[in-house]
């Protein structure tokens, strides 16, 4: 039987396997069963993000926020993709907000620019290992932090994304 759970899970491994067409496709098909699935549909514009097309991202984003999704996680997202754009003081307003996603993370702290690295795979890389996380796929997002990590190791949602990771998966 077709299930939202089935094609939301497919989509994930298409994303896992870089096949953003094939994720897409299993997306949108959960979400004709669920329409209101704000959890599916975070990812159709983290996809827009990863083909570059972050104008349609954040358009999708903004759709987010106005449909009341939880505001730290879209904020987070909206802010990676100004990130990726170099729109250093847009980054750093969204990240104001999305520090929730981290306990205790100060909102100064959040905003802080990484120093090194391409920024839009930073940026991708970022978005996807939240992503992966929030939907339990924890060697996932377990890498996409450490690939954060390498570049930027005082990266604060890195270091606590991939600290929970770990944990899960007994990684001490």
């Amino acid at each position: 039987p077709r299930t939202v759970k089935t094609h939301h899970e497919a989509g994930l491994g298409y994303l896992t396997l870089g096949e953003l067409d094939k994720a897409e496709e299993q997306f949108k098909l959960a979400l004709a069963l669920e329409p209101d699935n704000g959890r599916t549909f975070v990812f159709l514009p983290v996809i827009e993000q990863l083909r570059g097309h972050r104008d349609r991202a954040l358009d999708g984003l903004t759709v987010m926020l106005a449909q009341k999704e939880p505001p730290a996680l879209v904020h987070y997202l909206r802010a990676n993709n100004f990130l990726a754009e170099d729109k250093m003081e847009e980054y750093q307003q969204e990240m104001q907000q999305g520090a929730a996603l981290v306990p205790g993370l100060a909102t100064k702290d959040a905003g802080i620019i990484p120093s090194s690295g391409d920024r839009v795979a930073v940026a991708n890389n970022r978005n996807l290992m939240v992503l992966f996380f929030f939907n339990g796929w924890y060697e996932q997002a377990f890498r996409k932090s450490a690939l954060v990590l390498k570049t930027n190791p005082s990266d604060p949602f890195a270091l606590w994304y991939n600290a929970l990771s770990s944990m899960i998966q007994k990684r001490y």
